[in-house]
């Protein structure tokens, strides 16, 4: 009877043992991010966050106000499918995006101070990483003021957020 009982004393001791392990383990901010690139690791967390988003973002309006383009469109993912809409009509790829900013405004001064009102960021497939975020555009101080709206399209490219489909009015 005394084996019995001095195994089962070692059988819960070592029990407890691991359930406080667990416990503790369990807890705290550590335990967050392992949690977070446990879930990252196996695609179930998005791969970036709306702050990612929100600094894309304001990237773009540094680099439009800056008077260039090309810094402007790094927010864009850099494929031939990635894809522009506007009244005119769908436009497909990252060069001829470009080009038509490029023609439309040739210089600092035509393209005046942009800025963006985000009005709703949201998750379309949060495990996919997929984000949306809907705003308002305005051009001020260019030989013609201009505004509108637009729905851009996020998707995790190589790990970071880029814009894959943008509709612009």
């Amino acid at each position: 009877m005394d084996i019995i009982n001095l195994k089962m004393s070692i059988f819960f001791r070592i029990l407890l043992g691991i359930v406080i392990t667990i416990g503790v383990n369990g807890c705290g901010y550590g335990d967050r991010i392992h949690h977070e690139e446990f879930h990252r690791k196996f695609n179930q967390m998005p791969k970036y966050s709306f702050v990612d988003v929100q600094k894309v973002l304001d990237d773009q309006i540094a680099q439009w106000n800056s008077g260039s383009v090309d810094g402007f469109m790094k927010g864009y993912w850099q494929s031939d499918s990635m894809l522009f809409i506007t009244s005119k009509g769908p436009r497909y790829g990252y060069q001829a995006v470009s080009d038509s900013y490029k023609k439309n405004y040739p210089s600092k001064d035509a393209m005046g101070t942009l800025r963006f009102e985000i009005v709703k960021m949201q998750w379309i497939e949060q495990q996919s990483s997929v984000c949306e975020v809907l705003g308002k555009w305005h051009i001020d101080e260019s030989s013609s003021p201009k505004s509108g709206y637009f729905s851009l399209i996020f998707k995790a490219i190589q790990g970071k957020p880029r814009i894959v489909i943008d509709h612009t009015w």
